[in-house]
């Protein structure tokens, strides 16, 4: 699979939280030791795990005191994990598709032709227009990115009207797919990098001799199948952090029901020396983790908590408060309690 600089940019971490006062007395979660440490690790899955249970459409909120995975020792293996990589098929926590052949993503990219489809996609790349039948009638699809940091998205009906969209500003083109929403209308799903690796998808649809946007989404499209959609991006808690997500399409091909962010393909972040991070614990009484603890984040609502796996798989609920995109944890700014928080340019 390509993620062009997405991984590169993004694969900087972080954590963050913030604990509302309950009035009961805090406990301490002791950190784990290293013959724990050492036991998560031989846990691990290895470079082709085997496939994770079968898929959801919309996934459960992970709660604290759920087990999780043990932390990713690379970047690699916490891709695997998240997709579920058996060494053809990627068994998401969504959708399952069959990737068998390199992702189709970027002009360089020789494992479909424009055209073919992949899930509920029909791929369209290298500025070569495909021919997508909807609604009882074959549509002729292109988008290319032009020489003056615009793109254009084409759709000319069996009747030869043309109808174009325009992209404007953007940095490149990420990807350009077709799908046919379940009332036979045609869709457009064009994701574009607006500014340094910063992502939106453009969900445009045909509206008889109209090209018309039904919305935009942020992230780039991954892929999607039997209506669900899931991007990836990122986002600036703990770091600069990757996340995906999943979106249903309703019938007219509207993006619903969103998932949290599910940020577990990103890396751990680790609690202050000097500091006991407060959190929620599987009891759903406040308690600390001691410093020094390595925690996996898992999910967020990007607003008032995040979730977080200890090294011995145990989740724990981070309460954050969203501060005109200040994030504070128990009052304090994020990069307050933890030592490795990295942040992207």
């Amino acid at each position: 699979m390509i993620y062009k600089k997405t991984f590169g940019a993004m694969l900087a971490l972080a954590l963050c939280v913030s604990l509302c006062a309950c009035g009961q007395t805090p406990q301490t979660i002791a950190a784990p030791t290293q013959d724990a440490q050492s036991a998560a690790a031989q846990q691990s899955p290895s470079a082709s795990p085997s496939p994770s249970p079968a898929a959801t459409p919309v996934p459960t909120e992970v709660q604290p005191g759920e087990t999780a995975q043990p932390i990713p020792t690379s970047i690699m293996q916490s891709i695997y994990e998240f997709y579920g990589y058996d060494g053809e098929t990627f068994h998401g926590p969504d959708i399952t598709v069959d990737y068998s052949q390199p992702f189709p993503f970027g002009p360089s990219s020789t494992a479909l032709k424009s055209g073919e489809k992949s899930g509920d996609l029909y791929w369209i790349f290298n500025g070569e227009a495909a021919q997508i039948e909807a609604g009882g009638k074959t549509y002729s699809v292109n988008c290319v990115e032009n020489d003056d940091y615009t793109a254009t998205a084409t759709v000319v009906d069996p009747d030869g009207n043309k109808m174009t969209y325009d992209f404007e500003s953007l940095s490149y083109l990420r990807s350009c797919a077709a799908t046919v929403a379940q009332d036979g209308s045609l869709l457009l799903l064009v994701s574009v990098d607006e500014a340094s690796d910063d992502f939106y998808t453009t969900i445009l649809r045909v509206d008889g001799k109209k090209l018309v946007k039904v919305e935009d989404i942020q992230g780039a499209v991954l892929f999607c199948e039997d209506g669900h959609l899931m991007v990836e991006d990122h986002l600036y808690l703990l770091g600069t952090r990757p996340f995906r997500r999943s979106y249903e399409l309703d019938a007219g091909g509207k993006p619903v029901e969103p998932t949290p962010y599910d940020l577990s393909v990103g890396s751990s972040v680790t609690v202050k020396a000097d500091r006991a991070l407060p959190v929620v614990g599987a009891d759903g009484k406040e308690t600390t983790v001691p410093g020094g603890t390595v925690l996996q984040p898992m999910q967020t609502d990007y607003d008032t908590y995040l979730t977080a796996s200890l090294q011995d798989g145990t989740v724990v609920r981070i309460e954050l408060e969203n501060k005109d995109g200040q994030f504070l944890i128990d009052g304090e700014d994020q990069n307050e309690w933890f030592s490795d928080l990295f942040w992207a340019d």
